[in-house]
């Protein structure tokens, strides 16, 4: 096995920055790579690592998103009106209707919070094998074409009901399944529930601010594994992460707004029949 270097943590930043907010499966993309590069990190070094990619892309979602994010914040402190001359974002993100956002989000988070503690050990359990990652990335393309059916989006943060945050946080649930993207099924269930095409993609990213601080905050414990030999890498990594993160979610908004983003089904079929192949010729 090698030691990971500065090549492979660019490499590995870039495939977490891109495939965190395209609905193409960062799980599964990090288990293909750490598969293909042999890596030899040790389990504690790997979860920091991965924490500290995720904390890039956690500020890249938090930077693209900021206007968002300030509705979402305000909404905290209780702030209820909006000020005169504030127009609604995209997607119904009105500075009055911070508060709304906030229970929504809530709501949209507890699915995942009780299914990732009470399965934990069996989550885990699939991250260590090559064949159920081509089977969940196949599934993923499924529900990616599915929303090519869907005629009726035009439910704003302002109409949003409670059930279609619940909706969409059960698929954020299933998506703790490598394969299954967190991205894809999230908006997926968003359109198939009626929201906005904006709003669906952006409550879908403000929920992974909420998954990857929380995910961070367990696991920070094992950034002592972080040492001044594999400082370089975890830098360029977290760097790489962060940068390739913003440029996907600015270009996932303009998917939303410009066209299908059911086109990245073929792709999922595609890695998905590959790594199913590969998994069965090793055996």
């Amino acid at each position: 096995m090698e030691q990971i270097n500065i090549l492979h943590a660019i490499v590995l930043g870039i495939v977490q920055g891109a495939t965190e907010f395209l609905p193409v499966s960062s799980s599964a993309h990090l288990v293909i790579f750490q598969h293909l590069f042999n890596l030899d990190m040790g389990a504690g070094f790997i979860v920091a690592f991965d924490v500290c990619l995720h904390i890039g892309t956690l500020l890249a979602v938090l930077l693209a998103l900021r206007k968002e994010v300030a509705v979402v914040i305000a909404g905290l402190f209780g702030r209820t009106q909006a000020k005169g001359g504030e127009a609604a974002l995209s997607g119904g993100f009105a500075p009055g209707e911070g508060p709304k956002a906030v229970w929504l989000i809530v709501l949209g988070t507890l699915p995942a919070v009780v299914v990732g503690f009470a399965f934990k050990d069996f989550f885990e359990e699939l991250f260590t094998t090559l064949l159920p990652v081509g089977i969940a990335l196949i599934a993923t393309g499924c529900i990616l074409f599915a929303t090519r059916i869907v005629k009726r989006n035009d439910v704003v943060l302002r109409d949003m009901k409670w059930w279609q945050a619940v909706a969409v946080g059960l698929a954020q649930a299933l998506s703790i399944i490598p394969g299954i993207s967190r991205s894809g099924s999230t908006i997926s269930m968003g359109l198939f529930t009626g929201l906005d095409r904006q709003l669906a993609a952006k409550f879908s990213f403000l929920l992974s601010v909420v998954a990857i601080g929380g995910a961070g905050v367990l696991e920070y414990k094992n950034l002592r594994y972080i040492s001044q030999d594999n400082l370089a890498p975890i830098i360029a990594g977290t760097l790489a992460a962060f940068i390739v993160g913003y440029l996907c979610v600015r270009w996932m908004l303009a998917i939303m707004r410009n066209a299908r983003f059911s086109w990245f089904a073929v792709y999922c079929w595609a890695l998905g029949l590959t790594v199913i192949v590969a998994s069965l010729w090793r055996t």
